[in-house]
C-alpha cells in the first residue's frame, strides 16, 4: 500500500485514541463524584477511589504521549467542572423552594 494509506491510518487512530481518552476520563470523574455524592460510606471506598484516580494519572503521564495525557485531563476537568456547576445549580433551586 502506499504510505499516504498508513498516513491516514495514524490520524484516524490518534483521533480516535484522543476522542476515547476524552470519554474516559469524564466518564472517570462522574463515577469518582457520585460514589463520594453517595451519603456515609466506609472510608475505605473513597479511599480506594482517589488513589485509583490518582494511579490512574500516574500510569497514563508514565505509559501513554503528552496528547493522551492532555486529552484525559481535558475530560476529567471538564467532568468536574460540570457536576460541580450542576451541584451550586441544584443548591439554588432548592432555596427558592423553600
Amino acid at each position: 500500500m502506499p504510505p499516504i494509506v498508513y498516513e491516514l491510518l495514524n490520524i484516524i487512530g490518534f483521533i480516535i485514541r484522543v476522542g476515547g481518552m476524552i470519554v474516559l476520563g469524564v466518564a472517570f470523574s462522574f463515577f469518582t463524584v457520585e460514589f463520594f455524592r453517595k451519603g456515609q460510606q466506609v472510608w475505605m471506598v473513597q479511599v480506594a477511589l482517589f488513589l485509583g484516580f490518582i494511579g490512574l494519572v500516574i500510569a497514563l503521564s508514565t505509559f501513554t504521549s503528552p496528547g493522551t495525557l492532555g486529552a484525559f485531563a481535558l475530560g476529567a476537568g471538564g467532568g468536574l467542572l460540570y457536576l460541580l456547576a450542576m451541584n451550586k445549580g441544584e443548591k439554588k433551586e432548592e432555596d427558592e423552594k423553600e
